[in-house]
Formats: C-alpha cells, sequence, structure tokens
C-alpha cells in the first residue's frame, strides 16, 4: 500500500497540531471514508467507468451519491491529484447518455452542470492522459447546447438559473426568498428560474474556456475553438456591465430577469461568487483587488451571502445566508492566493483547520460567528449540517496543495506560485502522487516571491518543471522572499 501525503511543519508545533493535523483528517475523508465502491454499476451510465478500481467518491456521510457539482469540486479541488482513477470515475459517474449523446447527468439542479465541463479540463491537465479528452469534449459540447438553448437570456447576455451553493430557498432575499414554510427546493418559487447569479455566470465563463481548451488540445478547428473564445469574453462582459457595483467595488448577487422585479439587481454579497470572479477571471486584476479589499467576512470566515435576510438573525441564520460552508473558505483561500494576499490566505488555512478539528470531521456547515457545527435555518425549522462533507475536506486539501503550495498543471507540467505566510518556517508535503512519481516539496522562507527554486538539489532557472523531469521520484525545495 502506497504511503499518504503528509504535510510537516518542521519549526512549528503548533501549526503541526492543526494545519498538519487537519490535512491528514481530510485525506482520510476523501480517500477513505467517502471513496465507496459501485458494485452494481448504478452510476456507470456513461459506460466510461474504470474497473479497477470500481470506485467512485460520494457527495459524504448522508450523501450516498456523488451529485453533478460535488463531482466536479471534488475532483478540481485534489481528487484528480490525489486519486486520478477514482476521480475520472466519479466524474463519469454524473454523466449519462442520451440518444447516444454524453450529457452531465438532466436533473432538477441544472444550473451546477457546467462546473463539471472545469473539473474535466483540470483532470486532463493534471493526468495528462489524452483519451480523455474526446469524451469529455462531447460531453462539454452537449451540455452547453443543451443549457444555451433552454437557460440563456438574450436580453441581458446571462445565463438563468439560481446560484451555484443555493438550492434552497433560504439563499434567496425577498421577494423570491424563504417565506417560513412550504418547500426548501429553490426552484418550486416563481421566477428563481429566471434569475442571473453572479456564481453560476461566473462558472459558465470557465466552462467556455475550458470547452475553448478541450477543442484546441484536440485539434479541432479554429473556428470551432473561436466560438467558445468569443462566448466567454461576451459573457464576461455582460457579467461586469449588469452586477458590477461602481460605488461598492464589488459584485452583485443577482439581476432579477421576470415578473414585476425584471432588470433590479440584488445587492447582497454572494460570497462563492466573488471566489469564481477571480478564480475564473471575470474580474480583472484592478477589479479583483478591490473586490477583495471590500469583502465583508465573519469571525470563522467569508459567509454564503451576507448580510441576513428577512426573517433570519445571528441566532436563526439561514442555511444558504449568512453561514460559513467550508468549500466556499477553500475557493476564496485559493482566490487570495491567487491575488498575492498571502497573509489572509494564511488566516483563511488557520480558521478551515479549526473549524474541522472542533468535532474532528469536516461537516456541511458552521455558524459564521461561533464556530459551531450549525446547518441554519429555513422554511421556519433548524437544518442538520451534515457530517463528513466530502467538499469541505477537498476545499482545506485545495487550500493547501494548490493556495500556499501554489502548483499550477498544465499538460506539459506544474508552474510553482507558492505562499507561505510570515513565521511559519519550513512546511514540506511528502508522497504526493504526480502522474506516476511522488513529490516532495519544501517551502522556507515567507512571501511569494521565489528566490530559488531546486529540483533533487539542482538549481531551476524558472519555476516550471516538466512531467518529465517529475517521472520518478522528485525532491522540489523553494525559498521565497517578500515581494519588493
Amino acid at each position: 500500500m502506497k504511503a499518504s501525503p503528509q504535510l510537516i511543519f518542521s519549526d512549528r508545533a503548533d501549526l503541526q497540531a492543526t494545519l498538519g493535523r487537519a490535512y491528514a483528517l481530510a485525506l482520510t475523508n476523501l480517500l477513505t471514508i467517502n471513496t465507496i465502491s459501485d458494485p452494481t454499476q448504478d452510476h456507470n451510465r456513461s459506460g466510461l467507468f474504470l474497473n479497477p478500481p470500481g470506485t467512485f467518491i460520494r457527495a459524504g456521510g448522508d450523501y450516498q451519491t456523488p451529485w453533478t457539482r460535488d463531482a466536479a469540486l471534488n475532483a478540481w479541488s485534489a481528487a484528480s491529484l490525489l486519486s486520478p482513477a477514482v476521480a475520472a470515475n466519479t466524474l463519469w459517474a454524473v454523466v449519462a447518455r442520451r440518444d447516444g449523446q454524453l450529457i452531465v447527468q438532466p436533473d432538477d439542479q441544472w444550473w451546477d452542470q457546467v462546473i463539471w465541463i472545469q473539473a474535466s479540463w483540470n483532470h486532463y491537465l493534471i493526468t495528462g492522459d489524452r483519451a480523455w479528452l474526446a469524451p469529455a469534449y462531447a460531453t462539454a459540447q452537449e451540455t452547453l447546447r443543451e443549457r444555451e438553448r433552454l437557460n440563456f437570456n438574450s436580453v441581458y447576455g446571462l445565463f438563468g438559473g439560481p446560484a451555484c451553493l443555493a438550492d434552497g430557498i433560504s439563499g434567496y432575499p425577498p421577494p423570491l426568498g424563504d417565506r417560513g414554510s412550504g418547500s426548501s427546493f429553490v426552484l418550486d418559487y416563481p421566477d428563481t428560474d429566471k434569475i442571473m447569479v453572479l456564481s453560476t455566470n461566473c462558472v459558465y465563463v470557465g466552462a467556455y474556456r475550458a470547452a475553448e481548451n478541450l477543442a484546441r488540445a484536440l485539434g479541432r478547428p479554429a473556428a470551432e475553438v473561436a466560438e467558445y473564445a468569443i462566448k466567454a469574453i461576451a459573457l464576461t462582459a455582460a457579467i461586469n456591465r449588469h452586477l458590477w457595483l461602481p460605488d461598492k467595488s464589488t459584485y452583485a448577487y443577482f439581476l432579477y430577469g421576470s415578473g414585476p422585479q425584471a432588470g433590479r439587481i440584488d445587492r447582497s454579497q454572494e460570497g462563492i461568487g466573488l471566489c469564481y470572479a477571480i478564480l475564473f477571471a471575470v474580474a480583472d486584476p484592478a477589479a479583483a483587488r478591490q473586490l477583495c479589499a471590500h469583502a465583508h467576512r465573519e469571525p470563522q470566515g467569508i459567509p454564503c451571502v451576507w448580510p441576513h435576510f428577512s426573517g433570519f438573525s445571528d441566532t436563526q441564520p439561514g442555511r444558504h445566508n449568512n453561514m460559513i460552508w467550508p468549500l466556499l473558505s477553500g475557493l476564496w483561500t485559493h482566490a487570495l492566493a491567487t491575488l498575492g494576499a498571502t497573509e489572509a490566505m494564511g488566516q483563511e488555512i488557520i480558521t478551515q483547520a479549526q473549524l474541522a478539528l472542533r468535532e474532528n470531521d469536516f461537516s456541511e456547515i458552521y455558524h459564521a460567528h461561533t464556530g459551531a457545527v450549525d446547518g441554519g435555518w429555513q422554511v421556519g425549522r433548524p437544518w442538520k449540517s451534515c457530517p463528513q462533507q466530502t467538499w469541505s475536506a477537498t476545499a482545506y486539501l485545495r487550500s493547501i496543495q494548490l493556495a500556499m503550495f501554489g502548483l499550477n498543471f498544465s499538460a506539459e507540467g506544474i508552474r510553482f506560485a507558492p505562499h507561505l505566510p510570515e513565521r511559519w518556517g519550513r512546511v514540506t508535503i511528502s508522497n504526493l502522487p504526480y502522474r506516476g512519481g511522488l513529490l516532495e516539496l519544501q517551502l522556507m522562507g515567507q512571501g511569494s516571491q521565489i528566490a530559488a527554486l531546486l529540483l533533487n538539489g539542482k538549481k531551476q532557472n524558472a519555476p516550471f518543471l516538466s512531467a518529465q523531469d517529475l517521472s520518478g521520484n522528485s525532491r522540489i525545495e523553494v525559498t521565497l522572499t517578500e515581494q519588493s
């Protein structure tokens, strides 16, 4: 049996006891607890399951199926690197065949389908598996065609549909929102399928870019590749035209698309929307720095949507409102790292670890002020925060591997852009799998400016190492300094 990766803080026992311990807990969540078998092949509707291993990643302790957004985010955040064959199965587990065509599974949460396209492109970048490209691109094509046909609002140039992290009605303010009774499902309320949300539209930008890249990698005609690029540019412009709030230097939550509210915007802060605006480069660098500076953070992290909507409060917070979802925390940590906000990134990593260690579990949701495991309120009653939530664990792994260690994957190899907060000392990940080899990565110094990068003791001229260079067991040492 292969040894699991380890995160080691050589100079800080306190960080080892929190961040290092949480890393081990997250690995157990992903690789042991939530990797399960599918002996009846119920999830192999695509016909593309790999057996062995015959396993996939479920969404969590209370969610036995993958779910589209969970499958995509778990693969993108960590699984495609740490367990690529299982990640591949997990992505195919949410793909079906319809009239002979591959398509992300049609279900009642269709607005989340296209996040799969980003995850599938990322899976190729990590694995370099060219056999992945053709079926992934076919799935992307068919899925985007379907969503464009059914959900694109040509008046505004935006996609309609609910928010990425809010399938519950508590995630929406009046007049759309929670009335204190009735159904919890967002689409059971009028006009919720027509709103145009920041997060969902940013994900479509990422999906178009990923489809463009898949097409290019397959050598598709230039006009076909360009079509996706043009759509990504147009959608980015529409988001910035309709949802940017110059007076607040940030984005609005959503634009109403129908009914008496049509054309009005909701000015709430949508945390995951801000993350995706940065990670998918919807916000230009100057705007990204502004929204980061103006983002509201609660004591335990950036909330799902802020402020409290009518009917909710600190004592009865809305489940999809002013609550901490660790999935979002990991994306925000990654976004901070891309902006070079090293100290803020470090604080978010510490907070995520502390939340998980409260009950030695990566739970689904936490109270924004107290940090207690708390499922929040919805339709007049308290809800459960589910245990062993996979995307909470993979979000923390994202914070360590993609944010702090700065792993940026390409088909050719890895570009390094690490960030090490002040006085954290030496930090090492050992036994990290990559394309059949094992990496040992060590960060020293502080900041985000690379002073030196060594591969097996040999100094490198650039912060990039090819996959060929990393084909065996590789020791990578990075010395960091503060930016001048």
